[in-house]
């Protein structure tokens, strides 16, 4: 349900930009990026490291610095694929 939600969201921010509603696309926007983050926490689990490293932090916080862990990764990991020249980092 959450991954048909982030999509829902996605599409309706798309639909938000082409009326020239940027601020509430921004808004759907954020809001798809956090149901992504929500669908890595509940399945990665929110396991000592990630509670240490958001303590205090909101519940959207920790939505948000699960999303971007994961955006990060995946820029790293085509970073050095382009300087390893393609190889697999399997």
């Amino acid at each position: 349900r959450t991954g048909k939600n982030a999509v829902r969201l996605i599409a309706d921010a798309e639909l938000l930009k082409a009326h020239e509603r940027h601020a509430s696309a921004y808004a759907l926007a954020i809001l798809a990026f956090e149901e992504v983050g929500l669908l890595f926490l509940a399945f990665w689990g929110e396991d000592d490291e990630i509670k240490a490293a958001t303590r205090g932090a909101s519940r959207h916080v920790r939505k948000q610095v699960a999303a971007a862990s994961l955006l990060t990764a995946e820029f790293f990991r085509d970073e050095l694929r382009r300087e390893l020249g393609e190889q697999s980092l399997s």
